[in-house]
């Protein structure tokens, strides 16, 4: 049973492979080894030299690079180090088609840093993650990532950002009174 899975098995692979080799038009007498390697050995095996896998027997096959130069690409291969290659400008037709493809994020999620955050209190130093993705130890008066901590309460701290004060909150529920000021109420 395990061997006629193993033939079937084996016959699905060479049907699946049958159309590929026949769409290169080769016939199969014309079929010479893909890899620059295996052509080596076998320019080496019908040369009346013995076979090796020397390098002076590999670096005989035309073609074939055994160990270049320093700084020289291997063929096929992109060059390493060097200037990096220029951005190629894309039609803005082809611009549109990229973004919408990336706002949809079919293809995986698109990085955003997280939201602005009081991750712990204690005493008087706040871990605090800002706005741009920091996160560091803050003490009144301090400032991270363009945030800078005005006060600290029990479960809450208040901050100015971007000209504004915001209080953020640990954890909601009992904890104190809010640290924005109070508006006070005007009598008619």
């Amino acid at each position: 049973m395990l061997i006629q899975g193993a033939c079937g098995l084996l016959a699905v692979l060479v049907v699946m492979q049958l159309p590929g080799l026949l769409s290169l038009g080769a016939s199969f007498g014309e079929l010479r080894p893909s890899r620059p390697a295996e052509a080596a050995v076998e320019t080496a095996r019908s040369d009346s030299s013995p076979a090796t896998n020397s390098p002076t027997a590999m670096a005989a096959a035309p073609g074939l690079v055994v160990n270049p130069p320093p700084g020289m690409p291997m063929p096929g291969m992109p060059p390493r180090g060097g200037r990096p290659s220029k951005a190629v400008e894309l039609p803005a037709e082809v611009k549109a088609r990229v973004d919408f493809i990336v706002g949809s994020e079919l293809l995986g999620p698109v990085p955003r840093p997280l939201p602005m955050a009081v991750l712990g209190i204690a005493g008087g130093d706040v871990l605090f993650r800002a706005p741009d993705g920091q996160t560091g130890l803050l003490t009144e008066g301090g400032e991270l990532g363009g945030v800078k901590l005005l006060r600290i309460g029990t479960n809450r701290i208040l901050i100015e950002h971007e000209g504004q004060q915001k209080e953020l909150t640990l954890f909601s529920g009992y904890g104190g009174e809010s640290l924005l000021p109070q508006k006070k109420e005007t009598s008619k």
